[in-house]
């Protein structure tokens, strides 16, 4: 208790590190540049099977399923340094105070491709209803999925470069971005899960559908609960001792 007190105080006579320290010295940062290339070498080969095939030919792990050791190391990691302060992963400061940096997490990934979902309704209704009837109008599907991913991708590097103004290095940083994004899908996950089992879309029994909605939601309120624990009260670790 006596460390979180101080790390409240600490947080509210402290200056909130520049998520533009990324774009300051990332281009500098020698290990910023060996994780990015490691990352894309290694999604270069998972995103073609015959490229993942050839690499687990020649060292006996595709690029598969060294995302994915990769990813869960950096899971499990994050989580645990997370809990115990070592690393930041949600963020509470005078610029996000409380929980708003779940929130502004949450909204990343599940609000922008509802907002793109909107944008899609909007302009298909407004091209039905101005478009003469002899006009066939365009279909935005494509349009609004590439503005998902792109408004995804800029959602992604923003909090990816407010971790890297709190945390010590880049492995640190991609270490939280890792748990960061985890929990919160996981969350995401859990509540959708529940949600199908109130629409008992297979027709299970009474018992089976309350079974699967309180674990769901159980699991849900524990992803809050650890997204809780993993908010930093505190400076930037960048200056820390080790």
């Amino acid at each position: 208790m006596s460390d979180k007190s101080s790390n409240s105080l600490l947080a509210e006579e402290h200056i909130s590190p520049s998520a533009s320290l990324l774009f300051k010295q990332g281009w500098f940062d020698v290990g910023l540049i060996i994780l990015i290339c490691v990352v894309a070498t290694l999604l270069y080969f998972a995103a073609d099977i015959e490229r993942d095939s050839w690499l687990e030919d020649r060292i006996g792990y595709s690029g598969t399923r060294l995302l994915v050791m990769m990813s869960l190391t950096l899971f499990l990691w994050g989580t645990i340094q997370g809990c115990r302060g070592k690393i930041v992963v949600f963020i509470n400061d005078e610029l996000t105070p409380l929980y708003s940096d779940a929130a502004w997490t949450f909204g990343i990934v599940l609000g922008l491709p509802v907002l793109c979902w909107i944008i899609w309704l909007v302009l298909s209704l407004g091209s039905w209803l101005v478009f003469p009837a002899q006009v066939t109008p365009p279909r935005y599907d494509d349009f609004c999925m590439y503005l998902t991913l792109v408004l995804w991708s800029v959602g992604a590097l923003w909090i990816f470069a407010r971790l890297y103004a709190y945390n010590r290095n880049a492995l640190t940083t991609f270490a939280a971005f890792v748990t960061k994004l985890s929990w919160c899908c996981f969350g995401l996950l859990m509540l959708n899960q529940a949600d199908n089992d109130l629409r008992n879309e297979k027709q299970e029994s009474t018992y089976n559908v309350a079974t699967n909605f309180i674990s769901h939601m159980v699991l849900f309120f524990l992803a809050l609960f650890i997204i809780g624990q993993l908010t930093y009260h505190g400076p930037s670790l960048r200056n820390a001792d080790e």
